[in-house]
């Protein structure tokens, strides 16, 4: 079943990916009430899980009072859930045994933004994460809260609302030990600089696959001068996504394979790769998800099948979005380099365009804000079942390029 769900990353202190908080359009128990029911009709007794979402990592999930004192988290798979739960109001004795018995089924537990920590002092033992919002939470008051739960060794502190850089050294030196939010997305240093010879190969193929008039042969010299591109794209092409009868050995029969508008879409993700080596791997997750929500966006709203350079522009307009993260420099200096056309600039930078609309549906349904995405998605002619589409199609093809790409952590 697809559903509207985000996912904010949750960091470890070396920037690999613990797991993701999941955000639904509506509340989380109407969502696995829905899902559980289905998977009634279909005979499956397996417990859900959101596997295809997070990869493999935590899932991060929201409960109610009620929801937990009636058990409902028990129908996710234990070893990948972390129940979390508002803790700003005092526990119910109820509330306390529910969370102990999903504690003895392996659930990982999660206690956010705690008002009175003496009152939930009697479930400590079992708790595996407290979150506080680093924009609310002062030095004075963790303070006080680590002063009571530090011989407790089983709990970790999660910092979450970190959405810039300034935020997440805050964080660490208030002694968080996982961080949640788009921190990673942020410039370090605006600053200039020169391409390197394996970034410029690419940014040329970037040029020669996104014009109008493309020479298959120029092409292939230009990849056959490249070891690093020549090893990449052989092994892309011979991985199970594509049909073929035997083993690919060659660069010309690793185009014909791929195909022109695969070849794009895969010079495209390698340039984006190559350019976040030094950044998070979340980065590069991000990028993918925007350039495949982008082009679905566009095949989804045109009236006609929309030209196959239409459909790559939307998909580098969302992959090229984080440029100014990936260069560490202004989005417009960076994108110069690379002489694109002006759609995919103007998108960028200005804002401007119909490719601007579908970037700005992009980042609103990656934040989590359904009711906005809704109004946007309807402005562009999308139904609420085109865009639940959307974004779970993105999410799952995010994680698969990242495997193909082998950037899980």
């Amino acid at each position: 079943m697809e559903y509207f769900v985000s996912r904010n990353p949750i960091f470890k202190g070396d920037q690999n990916i613990l797991g993701y908080h999941l955000i639904f359009q509506e509340n989380v128990e109407n969502a696995l009430f829905e899902m559980s029911y289905l998977a009634d009709l279909n005979k499956d007794d397996s417990p859900l899980n959101f596997s295809e979402v997070v990869s493999g990592k935590l899932s991060f999930v929201n409960f109610s009072t009620d929801s937990i004192e009636a058990l409902i988290p028990s129908c996710l798979e234990c070893d990948s859930t972390v129940v979390t739960h508002e803790a700003k109001n005092l526990p119910t004795e109820t509330l306390l045994i529910a969370l102990l018995n999903l504690h003895d089924s392996n659930y990982k537990i999660c206690l956010s933004n705690i008002q009175n920590e003496k009152a939930w002092e009697t479930i400590y033992p079992i708790i595996d994460f407290i979150s506080f919002d680093i924009e609310e939470i002062s030095t004075n008051d963790l303070f006080r809260i680590v002063d009571c739960i530090g011989r407790f060794p089983n709990i970790k502190l999660l910092a979450t609302n970190v959405n810039d850089l300034s935020l997440h050294e805050q964080a660490v030196q208030m002694g968080f030990d996982y961080f949640e939010g788009m921190f990673f997305s942020q410039t370090e240093v605006l600053m200039s600089r020169s391409m390197s010879p394996a970034e410029t190969t690419l940014a040329e193929l970037l040029y020669q696959t996104s014009s109008n008039s493309v020479d298959l042969n120029k092409i292939i010299e230009v990849i056959k001068r490249d070891v690093y591109l020549t090893y990449k794209i052989l092994g892309y092409a011979n991985t199970v996504f594509f049909k073929r009868r035997k083993q690919v050995s060659t660069i010309k029969q690793a185009v014909v394979t791929l195909g022109l508008v695969e070849l794009k879409r895969f010079i495209s993700i390698l340039f984006t790769t190559l350019l976040s080596k030094k950044r998070s791997k979340e980065l590069v997750r991000l990028s993918l998800f925007r350039g495949k929500f982008c082009e679905l966006t566009i095949e989804q709203r045109s009236e006609h099948t929309p030209h196959e350079n239409e459909s790559a522009e939307a998909f580098l307009v969302g992959l090229l979005s984080l440029i100014e993260a990936m260069f560490n420099e202004p989005a417009e200096s960076a994108l110069k380099k690379l002489s694109l056309s002006k759609n995919i600039s103007n998108a960028i930078i200005s804002g401007k365009g119909e490719l601007a609309q579908d970037l700005a549906l992009a980042k609103i349904s990656e934040q989590g804000n359904w009711r906005e995405a809704l109004l946007q998605g309807e402005k562009l002619g999308l139904s609420k079942e085109q865009l639940i589409h959307i974004n779970s199609s993105s999410l799952t093809w995010a994680n698969q390029q990242m495997e193909m790409l082998n950037l899980e952590s």
